[in-house]
């Protein structure tokens, strides 16, 4: 076989095998300069994001960072979506009142999840200043909105959580990127203000109080 083909088939097969949490992001630096093609690149980066819930909370900014370094290469739309689900799901599973896991129970309290949430953020605020096509896939990612609704067209306001709007204002604390931020939430909250208006009319429209 051809040695670049038995390479790129090694790591597929490695990629199917269960990683320790110790080491995954050790093996995610080692893969980082290893040339391999697109679609091999997006199996890692979803390997690694996958391990991103058998984590403790401490190795997640290590990890992410590890993360936006493989994902120069794929579709970085994926990659956003990827690490702004896993720390939405965080927030609604020990943040939101309405869970039914406490983090004083069975997780993580408040203090240790926003603080590591704020640590990805510099990693990512980093990222971007060194390869500004992040800030542009972050705000392109925000205006698009991740599912389309059934009735109302801001589907971006809709998806904007507590983590993505932290991210937004991370990457418009960037001079290059403050301009292009003020007006995206300037938009989302039009678009969040047409949609309000639009519920009440139809709750008065069908009759129901």
């Amino acid at each position: 076989m051809d040695p670049l083909m038995t390479k790129f088939h090694f790591i597929e097969s490695f990629c199917e095998f269960e990683w320790s949490s110790t080491t995954v992001t050790r093996i995610a630096a080692m893969y980082v300069e290893v040339s391999m093609p697109k679609q091999l690149r997006t199996l890692v980066v979803d390997k690694l994001i996958s391990h991103m819930s058998k984590m403790q909370l401490n190795e997640l900014p290590p990890l992410v960072y590890q993360i936006f370094l493989h994902s120069k290469q794929i579709e970085r739309k994926h990659t956003i979506s990827g690490i702004v689900d896993f720390f939405n799901s965080l927030e609604d599973t020990y943040l939101n009142k309405n869970s039914k896991i406490s983090s004083t129970q069975n997780g993580p309290d408040v203090k240790s999840i926003l603080q590591v949430e704020g640590t990805v953020l510099l990693h990512i605020h980093f990222c971007v200043q060194q390869d500004h096509e992040w800030g542009t896939e972050i705000l392109k990612y925000v205006k698009q909105g991740k599912n389309k609704r059934v009735i109302s067209k801001s589907s971006s306001a809709q998806n904007l959580s507590t983590f993505l709007l932290a991210m937004i204002l991370n990457v418009g604390s960037i001079s290059l990127f403050k301009e292009n931020v003020f007006e995206c939430l300037k938009s989302l909250l039009m678009l969040s203000t047409k949609d309000h208006v639009y519920n009440i009319s139809a709750i008065w429209g069908s009759g129901k109080s």
